[in-house]
């Protein structure tokens, strides 16, 4: 069976979306042979109901910051395949109301906006997504993100937020896409492998899943280095 060659997919996926769970037994490790375009967009909790991210502990971020595995009150409603039991995890209106509880009538320190990564069930879902890509010795390009509150990296008040990616990009040389900012990058980033990431403010993956990403290709690319970018909310590369 051939297999496809561009791939999206947007749901609410856990890191067993890329790789199989350590406890699963497999003859042999996936490979997707022919893929070239790999893009998911996540929903910000996983299928078991753990959030992605968490306040930072400010106004309008949620005072103080919750640990969602130790606070249970911090968790979504259950999940549910049927709408009618319970809360229906693609409502996207019930999905903004966990993530964002906005009420005007409500004091600012109940406000609460979910956009710093929870590491233990970020960096699990990075390790999944970074495994995968090795095995797909046709990438030209991967995406990983969420839709998420962002700063507004040129406003003075950090309570000026506004929907928008927060995401990890991989790029193979040369491969200039749609990206906002694939105008405004170096000779030297063109002709390298990239890595970027989109509103992640600083954030990084672990050094070992870290490594893992910078490989993605390496063998089909001798002679280029993987090249880090980060990218702010208005497309501008941080250099």
């Amino acid at each position: 069976m051939a297999q496809p060659r561009n791939m999206a997919a947007r749901g609410v996926f856990d890191e067993t979306l890329f790789w199989p769970h350590a406890l699963e037994t497999t003859s042999s490790p996936p490979e997707w042979v022919d893929l070239k375009i790999y893009y998911v967009q996540l929903e910000r909790h996983t299928p078991s109901g753990w959030w992605y991210f968490m306040p930072k502990g400010k106004p309008k971020f949620g005072t103080p910051p919750r640990d969602p595995a130790e606070d249970p009150n911090d968790l979504p409603l259950p999940f549910t395949d049927d709408p009618t039991g319970g809360a229906d995890p693609f409502d996207k209106r019930v999905e903004d109301a966990w993530d964002c509880k906005k009420d005007y009538a409500m004091p600012e320190e109940d406000f609460v906006t979910r956009n710093v990564p929870y590491e233990d069930n970020m960096q699990p879902l990075l390790e999944g997504w970074a495994k995968a890509l090795l095995c797909m010795p046709s990438l030209r390009q991967a995406t990983l993100g969420f839709s998420v509150e962002i700063f507004d990296s040129r406003s003075a008040d950090e309570n000026d937020l506004c929907l928008d990616d927060w995401e990890v990009i991989y790029k193979a040389p040369d491969n200039l896409g749609l990206s906002r900012w694939d105008s405004n990058l170096e000779p030297e980033e063109r002709r390298n492998r990239r890595l970027t990431f989109h509103n992640t403010y600083g954030w990084r993956p672990n050094k070992d899943i870290m490594d893992m990403l910078q490989r993605v290709r390496e063998d089909n690319y001798p002679g280029t280095k993987s090249v880090v970018l980060d990218v702010d909310s208005w497309g501008d590369i941080l250099r």
